[in-house]
């Protein structure tokens, strides 16, 4: 729909990524904050973000990995953190378990994904000229399909068996 505005007005676009959108759903907090959505397979699409001087700075970029890879980095960081998104009702019991006292949980009123941090995301990028063309827009994958990879490890596994 954004493509297809932005091409009959004649406007440029800014692609935001949901995680940092996500992020903007908790303003000013003094603690690490930790989007993650459930990838399946024990796996989380994640980045991670901190508010510093009233801006949101991305501490590290989106990405796929493994929950326990997730956990081993942010016990790592020196403060704590907030997780939130749709990962949360699927790992939250495990986060706890590993990260004790140091890991803190959205409440529900910005846990999931919401119109108002994604505006956010977005004028902060039109602020620091980041447009694009709608042609140029395109969804960014941080892992290949499902079948895909499972193609490639039938694949893998054929070869082995040669």
């Amino acid at each position: 729909a954004v493509k297809g505005m932005a091409h009959a007005l004649n406007i440029p676009v800014v692609g935001v990524s949901i995680l940092e959108a996500m992020a903007y759903n908790l303003p000013f907090c003094e603690y690490i904050i930790s989007p993650i959505l459930d990838a399946r397979r024990d796996q989380v699409y994640n980045a991670v973000y901190e508010w510093n001087d009233g801006e949101i700075k991305e501490i590290c970029e989106p990405r796929a990995l493994s929950v326990d890879d997730l956990i081993d980095e942010l016990l790592g960081l020196d403060k704590k953190v907030v997780f939130l998104g749709d990962g949360v009702s699927v790992h939250k019991e495990y986060i706890k378990e590993k990260m004790g006292e140091k890991a803190l949980f959205a409440p529900v009123s910005a846990n999931e994904q919401r119109a108002s941090g994604l505006a956010a995301a977005a004028k902060k990028l039109y602020d620091e000229g980041k447009t694009i063309s709608c042609y140029e827009l395109a969804p960014i994958y941080l892992r290949k399909p499902q079948a895909e990879r499972e193609a490639e490890e039938r694949e893998r596994m054929e070869k082995e068996q040669c």
